[in-house]
C-alpha cells in the first residue's frame, strides 16, 4: 500500500508511516548539520555502541529539562561505550534550534532532520509528534526502549546499565 505524500513530492509505504517500536531496528539515515561546519551523521554510525536518540524542538520545555540531564548521563556512560545523540525537529527554523543547543550546552552532540520540504526518512519512519521522544537502542541498532515525554536521568541509568551488560 502507498500513501500519497501529495505536494512533497514522494510516497511512503505502509511499513515506513508506521512507528518506530521496541525491537525494531533504528532506520538508517543521513542527518543534517545542526552547526555549519560540521559533518553530517549516519544514525547507522551509531552500530557498535548502546546508543539514546533524543528527539527535541527548542519550544519544548520538557526537552529543555531533558538535555541537560542526558549531558549528564552521556559523561557518565562514554566511557562505557554509550552515545548520545540529540535529533532537532526544526529544520526550517535552526536560528532558534541553535540557540537552544547552545543556552543548554550538552556534552553530545545535536543534529537535524534535513529540510521539511525534502524526506529525510527519520521522520516519516519514526512517525509520532509527542517531544521529547527519546530511543535507546542496543549495540546491534534494535530499539529496546522508547520513551514519549520527559524521562528521569535514573531510567536511562538503569537502561544503559542493562544493556551494557548484554
Amino acid at each position: 500500500m502507498l500513501i500519497a505524500a501529495g505536494a512533497q513530492g514522494y510516497a511512503l509505504t505502509q511499513r515506513d508511516a508506521q512507528p518506530v517500536s521496541v525491537g525494531d531496528v533504528f532506520p538508517d539515515v543521513l542527518l543534517a548539520p545542526l552547526f555549519d561546519g560540521e559533518p553530517a551523521q549516519s544514525t547507522h554510525d551509531l552500530r557498535g555502541k548502546v546508543a539514546i536518540v533524543d528527539l527535541w524542538v527548542s519550544w519544548c520545555t520538557p526537552c529543555k529539562r531533558e538535555i541537560p540531564e542526558l549531558s549528564k548521563v552521556y559523561e557518565d556512560y562514554r566511557d562505557r561505550g554509550a552515545t548520545v545523540l540529540g535529533v532537532n525537529r526544526e529544520p526550517r527554523n535552526r536560528t532558534a534550534a541553535r540557540k537552544t543547543w547552545t543556552e543548554l550546552a550538552p556534552s553530545f552532540r545535536s543534529v537535524v532532520v534535513r529540510d521539511a520540504g525534502r524526506r529525510s526518512g527519520l521522520g516519516e519512519t519514526l512517525g509520532g509528534e509527542s517531544l521529547p521522544t527519546t530511543y535507546v537502542l542496543d549495540r546491534d541498532g534494535v530499539v529496546s526502549h522508547v520513551h514519549i515525554g520527559y524521562t528521569a536521568p535514573d531510567d536511562f541509568r538503569s537502561e544503559l546499565d542493562s544493556l551494557l551488560a548484554e
